[in-house]
């Protein structure tokens, strides 16, 4: 979850890599870590909550798509070619994706 609030505040803002502009390449790696993590809970929280597991198994392909349609290569493109209202999309499901994996810590 640390993962996702990291990409939420720093990376998505563009400044944390000022000069190289390849935000969304480390952006990246923390939806994919924060998904490993998620998976490794994914049998006790389905026990507990279907519901959730289900909303957060959504967000995150959500996530992946969106991030998706900015690959290019192996890689990511020009973070300063994203528009304010692409940044703000995926702004937005990085904190729709952290609030439900929030969530998950009441049941744990």
């Amino acid at each position: 979850m640390e993962l996702l609030n990291e990409a939420a505040t720093t990376k998505i803002t563009g400044e944390e890599e000022a000069y190289s502009h390849t935000d969304l390449v480390d952006l990246n790696a923390n939806v994919e870590g924060s998904k490993v993590v998620y998976q490794a809970i994914v049998p006790a929280l389905t026990a507990q909550d279907k519901k959730l597991a289900d909303d957060i198994d959504a967000a995150f392909n959500k996530m992946e798509d969106t991030l998706a349609a900015y690959r290019e290569g192996d890689s990511f493109v020009n973070y300063k070619k994203l528009s304010k209202k692409q940044i703000r999309e995926i702004s937005n499901e990085l904190s729709h994706l952290s609030e439900l994996m929030a969530k998950t810590g009441k049941i744990f």
